[in-house]
């Protein structure tokens, strides 16, 4: 535990103006963009306490809070009551934040979630023309949570419960809701097309909203507007609500209103007729029209199911908060923004904050996310800020000399090669610190006085660590220890054996902070970040696994109540954790039978084949809980808090968190039966036979590539070769079925043939060790062609290196053939033997030689009717 020091610090602040006052007792005016730099709140000298507690409070709260841009302009001295950023007295601001208002704590440090404070700002505090006055951030959502955060803060330090997840009140939804009928999306999208994507979508929001733009912009995912009907229809399906259109997505992002005329949310966004409310009236009427046309799903009379729920509060219960280890945290995204915000706010609560602007090829995640598409240069994405915000990872990790950069990663593939993920760097020869792909590993750049100004050498995980799943990471330097890697808490064994006692004093301050690319170029990384955060400190490896078992994004629990089903007791519940695992689904986890009745009466019932159910009907796939038993058999339930299952399960997502709805249901509950019933499978038709398949197939463009290198001896990386072969990669085989060669691919292996052969001959090392050796003994390079080839044994010998080196088997003596592949007196005779008959030329040596050819030219053209044969390309 950190100790406090005893030194009192007097704080000079500065009084209300008049203007905050009158701001502050009527209406909130307009503002310009707030100052969101910590500061101080208005007042006089602050005292500072020697309570724990309070200086706790001072450093999380008051701190973060006390400012004008925040809640110093009306909570503060001997302004709006609760005055919990006090200006004069710490301790009057400790109290007030402690106090009660209608029966609802200020600050609530058992369950922070449902502190006054925060819950005001949630709910949109001083709202003026539909906007918060009081949020900070893009949305009082974010502010809220922020708020929210900075009490889990004090209450950690105060009590030391960070180490420990705080426990979850859990409290009976109220009221408990039956399983209605609902509506949900037909596989058929015609009546969509007909009633929505032709008149409306296709009509006027094609400019942006399709994946390939004719007027060469950014495509805006998602793609509703597609030419693609079924592709439109996935995407616009979490933009309808099928029950309710007039809240729909689509139509409150078009709308206009005024918010004391109608509570829904309007955006004005992109209207086509210049009236957003006649637009959104379009749009609506439409949507209804659609959802007229769907029959609502009837819920199964025979289901024995428990009470519907939203994963959305207040049915919903927070299941995060308080239990990542975030003392030494000094910048946080959590990408919460969503719906193609232009900016990913830093939530970390230090300030300044660096908000990084989002460019480029990059859509939101659904479950917080950013995900870097940059399939082309031209919309090369990334999430960047500015030089001057990015200065403070510099001021507030430099001095100390340690820190760790802990993420939540998703990489897009396994093949992307030194593509940075999270980087703090100048260009691509200058860095303080990054973290890149190279393939199957992850790489760690730190500048040091003992490194480059490029963070060289790099520390790259030796094993194949790096995977295309959701992974979360450390990277931590520290001069002890130097660079170490975690990998889903587990600490990685490499060694960093260069920055071991370097300093962080030569870090440049005019870098920046940036995700997934590089200042200056088009080097984008594929995959989605979902949570990074900086810490100005080493996380110990308890603290890393701590993060690592919390996870990422917005967590719930849905209690589930099954009290009203006979056979069960009386405040009965299956507490399941879920979430929005990502866009196009949910994950279920872990449900636990709990009783919250006082007290608890005694349990004694079955359970058997639990499901999930979602908008009136069963979920069609991702039934885990089906087995609660590994054979199958009944599951008692004796106890609360029994465990139900360890699984995991992952549904299809259908009209998105807002309309969805969802229920358990069961085969076996209490005394009620159900037994599912599997439908007997449809026989197997029988197989068609397939015409037979060749016992041989075709090396293809990469295999071709590193045969002819090793058969030359010319390494792949020559120049001359590489380009060549980056030339006429696409025209090589690409698949290893004989019936897909064609001319192209015989035309594109001579080319890359001669060009092995052509580095070959000119490279008097390589020809040396290639065919002036025993037993061929040949060295007649750059000789007149008489000379070189004044016997036939000296024909015969550049042939016979050709041979064994590339068809058969070299030897001390002239090689062994294989079986299946061409013989040597084949190609002796079609090289140099070979006399000609009727209307065949004859043999390529005289052939070659009557046209004038010199002898190089002469053995690299024989050198690439052998390379490029069927004895190199057939497998």
């Amino acid at each position: 535990m950190r100790k406090t020091s005893g030194i009192i610090k007097l704080v000079s602040l500065a009084w209300f103006t008049v203007a905050a006052l009158t701001a502050c007792g009527g209406g909130a005016g307009t503002e310009g963009n707030p100052n969101t730099s910590g500061g101080s709140a208005p007042g006089s000298l602050i005292t500072v306490s020697s309570s724990a507690d309070v200086i706790a409070f001072e450093k999380h709260v008051w701190q973060n809070l006390s400012s004008q841009s925040r809640c110093g302009r009306c909570h503060s001295t001997d302004a709006q009551d609760p005055q919990f950023v006090h200006g004069a007295n710490i301790e009057t601001a400790h109290a007030a934040a402690l106090s009660f208002i209608n029966g609802v704590q200020v600050a609530n440090l058992a369950s922070p979630d449902e502190s006054r404070m925060v819950t005001i700002i949630r709910n949109g505090h001083k709202q003026v023309d539909g906007k918060s006055q009081a949020c900070w951030l893009a949305t009082d959502a974010l502010c809220a949570d922020d708020i929210r955060d900075f009490i889990i803060a004090w209450d950690a330090e105060t009590n030391g419960t960070e180490a420990v997840p705080k426990g979850v009140v859990l409290t009976a939804p109220s009221p408990l809701r039956d399983v209605s009928d609902s509506k949900n999306f037909p596989e058929d999208s015609t009546a969509f097309g007909t009633l929505i994507h032709e008149p409306i979508l296709s009509e006027y929001c094609a400019e942006c909203h399709t994946p390939n733009r004719l007027d060469g912009g950014l495509p805006q995912s998602p793609f509703f507007a597609s030419n693609d009907i079924n592709a439109s229809y996935l995407a616009a399906q979490q933009k309808m609500n099928l029950l309710d259109p007039g809240s729909s997505r689509f139509v409150v992002k078009i709308c206009n209103l005024d918010q004391t005329e109608n509570p829904r949310l309007c955006e004005a966004h992109k209207c086509w007729s210049g009236d957003c409310e006649v637009d959104a009236q379009e749009m609506e009427d439409a949507i209804t029209a659609y959802s007229n046309t769907i029959t609502p799903t009837q819920v199964d009379p025979n289901l024995i199911i428990s009470k519907a729920m939203k994963l959305q509060p207040p049915e919903a219960i927070v299941a995060t908060g308080g239990q990542r280890h975030t003392v030494n945290q000094i910048a946080l995204w959590e990408f919460k923004e969503g719906s193609g915000s232009p900016t990913a706010f830093d939530t970390s609560g230090v300030s300044p904050t660096i908000d990084l602007s989002v460019s480029g090829d990059v859509s939101w995640v659904g479950g917080y996310g950013l995900q870097f598409n940059n399939q082309t240069q031209a919309f090369n994405g990334r999430a960047q800020a500015t030089f001057q915000a990015s200065q403070k990872l510099l001021n507030n990790i430099r001095t100390r000399g340690e820190y760790s950069i802990e993420a939540w990663v998703i990489p897009a593939n396994v093949v992307q090669q030194n593509k940075n993920i999270i980087s703090y760097s100048g260009n691509v020869n200058e860095r303080n610190f990054t973290i890149a792909q190279n393939e199957y590993h992850y790489q760690f750049y730190n500048r040091t006085t003992t490194s480059d100004s490029n963070g060289m050498p790099v520390l790259e995980s030796a094993a194949e660590d790096l995977q295309a799943s959701q992974q979360h990471i450390v990277m931590s330097y520290d001069p002890v220890n130097g660079r170490r890697m975690y990998i889903n808490g587990a600490l990685m064994p490499d060694v960093d054996n260069n920055d071991v006692g370097g300093l962080l004093t030569d870090w440049n301050p005019n870098h920046a902070f940036i995700l997934a690319n590089e200042l200056g170029t088009s080097n984008g990384w594929q995959g989605t970040i979902r949570m990074v955060a900086i810490h100005n400190r080493v996380l110990t490896d308890q603290q890393i696994q701590q993060n690592f078992k919390v996870g990422v994004g917005e967590k719930f629990f849905l209690l589930f109540s099954i009290s009203h089903v006979p056979g069960v007791p009386a405040d009965s519940y299956i507490k399941v954790q879920a979430e929005q695992f990502d866009t196009y689904s949910y994950l279920f986890d872990n449900p636990v039978y709990v009783n919250l009745g006082n007290p608890v009466p005694a349990i004694n019932f079955v359970m058997k084949g639990m499901r999930i159910g979602i908008n009136g009907q069963e979920a069609i796939v991702g039934q885990a809980f089906i087995n609660l038993k590994t054979d199958g058999s009944d599951l008692t339930i004796t106890a609360n808090d029994q465990e139900v299952s360890r699984l995991g399960s992952v549904i299809q997502l259908q009209q998105g968190t807002q309309t969805d709805d969802f229920f358990l249901s069961f085969e076996k509950l209490g005394t009620q039966t159900n037994l599912f019933v599997v439908a007997a499978p449809s026989p197997l038709a029988a197989p068609n036979d397939l015409p037979d398949q060749s016992d041989i197939g075709v090396r293809t463009f990469s295999e071709l590539n590193a045969t002819m290198s090793e058969l030359t001896g010319v390494p792949t990386n020559n120049s001359a070769v590489l380009t060549k072969y980056t030339l006429l990669k696409q025209q090589l085989p690409s698949s290893e079925d004989m019936n897909a060669f064609g001319p192209a691919n015989i035309i594109a292996i001579s080319q890359l043939a001669f060009e092995y052969c052509d580095q070959l001959v000119e490279d008097t090392t390589l020809r040396g060790t290639f065919f002036n050796i025993v037993p061929y003994n040949f060295n007649g390079f750059g000789q007149a062609v008489s000379t070189a080839f004044s016997t036939t044994a000296k024909k015969e010998a550049v042939v016979n290196a050709l041979y064994d080196r590339m068809i058969g088997i070299p030897s001390v003596a002239v090689g062994a053939e294989l079986i299946n592949a061409p013989t040597r007196t084949e190609v002796l005779d079609e090289l140099v033997n070979l006399a000609p008959v009727g209307t065949h030329p004859g043999n390529l040596f005289t052939r070659l030689d009557n046209a004038g050819s010199n002898t190089n030219d002469i053995i690299k053209a024989m050198c690439t009717s052998v390379l490029g044969s069927a004895g190199m390309l057939i497998q």
